[in-house]
C-alpha cells in the first residue's frame, strides 16, 4: 500500500474516532455539552481496532491533548456538573488521552514524561498521574528519570515516602546521580522531602519553561518555599527565572 492511501486511511480513522467519541455526548446535560464539547476523550481500546496505523493515530491525538493540557474535567458527571465539583479532574480528560496515546503507542516517552507531571502538578489528578507513572516505568525501566519524577508525585501528591525511597533506588541503579541513592535513605525525614521537592520543581521549570509560567505551578513552588521557611531550611540559590521563594 502506497504512502497516500496510508494517509488517507489514518485522515478516515481520526474522523471515525472523533465521531464515535461525538455518540458518548448522548445523556450528557446541555449545560455540560456546552462547556466541554471540546474535551471528547475517544472510546478506550482503540489500539485493538487500528492495526497499522496506531503511530499515525497515537500522534493526531498528542497534538490535540496539547492544545489542552491545563483544562480540567471530570468524567463522572453524567447529566449534572456538580458531581464534578469535588476532586473533579480524577482520571477526566487529559488522562483518557494520554491513556489512549500510550496504549496506541507505548513506547511514545515525552506522553509520559509531559503528561505524568502534567497530572500530577497542574491537574491534582492524583490517581490518573500514578496510573500513567507506573505505566511509563513498565514500558521504559531503564529511564531514570521517570521513577525519579515519579518520587515527587509519591512524596507530595500520594504522601508515600518509603515507595518513593524506592523509586529514587530504582532510578540510582539505571543511571541517576549517586546522591539519588543517598537521598532515598533520607526521605523519612521531612528536611530532605522538601529540598528534594524543591529540586524536581526547579529542574521542571528549567526543562519545560511553560510550567513556570502556569499558575498552580507556581502556587506549588511558593508552597515548597514556604514550608522550607518555616522549618528553617536554607534553599539553594539557583531558582529557575520567574520563580524566587519570598524573602
Amino acid at each position: 500500500m502506497n504512502s497516500n492511501k496510508k494517509v488517507i486511511i489514518a485522515v478516515v480513522l481520526s474522523a471515525a474516532v472523533m465521531l464515535i467519541s461525538q455518540q458518548r455526548m448522548e445523556g450528557f446535560s446541555e449545560d455540560y455539552k456546552k462547556n466541554h464539547a471540546r474535551l471528547i476523550p475517544p472510546p478506550q481500546n482503540l489500539d485493538k481496532f487500528t492495526p497499522g496505523y496506531k503511530l499515525v493515530l497515537a500522534d493526531s491525538l498528542w497534538l490535540r491533548a496539547i492544545q489542552d493540557l491545563d483544562m480540567c474535567q471530570g468524567v463522572n458527571a453524567i447529566g449534572d456538573l456538580k458531581a464534578i465539583s469535588k476532586n473533579r479532574c480524577s482520571q477526566g480528560w487529559v488522562y483518557q488521552m494520554i491513556d489512549v496515546i500510550t496504549d496506541l503507542d507505548p513506547r511514545y516517552r515525552i506522553v509520559y514524561s509531559v503528561g505524568a507531571i502534567t497530572l500530577s502538578v497542574i491537574l491534582s489528578d492524583v490517581v490518573g498521574a500514578d496510573r500513567i507513572y507506573a505505566k511509563a516505568i513498565y514500558h521504559f525501566p531503564k529511564d531514570w528519570g521517570l521513577p525519579y519524577r515519579y518520587a515527587y508525585h509519591l512524596l507530595e501528591e500520594t504522601y508515600d515516602p518509603v515507595k518513593a525511597a524506592r523509586m529514587l533506588t530504582m532510578a540510582a541503579e539505571n543511571g541517576a546521580p549517586d546522591w539519588t541513592r543517598m537521598l532515598a535513605a533520607k526521605l523519612l525525614s521531612e528536611n530532605h522531602r522538601i529540598a528534594y521537592s524543591f529540586t524536581v520543581l526547579g529542574d521542571l521549570a528549567t526543562n519545560y519553561p511553560e510550567f513556570a509560567a502556569n499558575d498552580r505551578f507556581k502556587e506549588r513552588f511558593l508552597m515548597i518555599c514556604k514550608r522550607a521557611r518555616e522549618a528553617g531550611i536554607t534553599l539553594p540559590n539557583n531558582h529557575p527565572r520567574g520563580l524566587e521563594c519570598p524573602r
